[in-house]
């Protein structure tokens, strides 16, 4: 009998273990991003990413926001559902909406891991907002930076850690990490 009580204690200490390891890497390895609008944050979704290369960030204004250069770029559109908050006076969201925007990232032409600082090499672009003029819906770096975690020839892994603002100082802020398919 007692045999069977040490196998079954061994085995639930085993299980337990177990699950405390998965749940420790699981939560390691996660990939949440998430985005602060004023005050409130919110977990986005990553809908699409696209690895340019050959290219560099191009005018933000413009309909082609990334042109053919040096290093590669990252396109990453999120989107969450927002409300809008009580004295909201920038008109920045409206009530219960799905928000959607994309994040350019300059990257080097052979990521590594590497740590690079957001002002002159990221910005934001709102999607949607077609009454708002252009100017309105880029948010340019005002601080953070993005850190290459690691990069393979199929992927490559960023943290994201900045604040945006746009001419009007709406503010929105990133905090979290993304995984970047490399080709089709």
């Amino acid at each position: 009998m007692s045999d069977y009580r040490e196998k079954t204690t061994c085995a639930v200490v085993c299980l337990v273990t177990l699950a405390a390891l998965l749940t420790a890497c699981s939560s390691r390895y996660r990939l949440d991003l998430n985005m602060t609008i004023g005050e409130e944050s919110r977990k986005v979704k990553v809908e699409q990413t696209q690895y340019v290369m050959d290219a560099d960030l191009g005018d933000p204004l413009a309909d082609t926001r990334v042109r053919a250069g040096q290093g590669n770029v990252a396109v990453v559109t999120v989107g969450t559902r927002a409300r809008r908050a009580e004295g909201d006076h920038l008109r920045f969201l409206s009530f219960d909406e799905y928000l959607r925007c994309q994040v350019y990232m300059q990257l080097p032409p052979m990521p590594r891991p590497d740590t690079i600082q957001l002002p002159d090499n990221s910005f934001v672009y709102l999607l949607g907002r077609y009454e708002w003029p252009v100017q309105e819906k880029v948010f340019m770096p005002v601080s953070g930076f993005l850190v290459v975690d690691s990069a393979f020839s199929d992927r490559v892994f960023i943290s994201l850690d900045g604040e945006y603002h746009n001419p009007s100082g709406a503010t929105l802020a990133f905090d979290g990490r993304m995984k970047i398919k490399v080709g089709d």
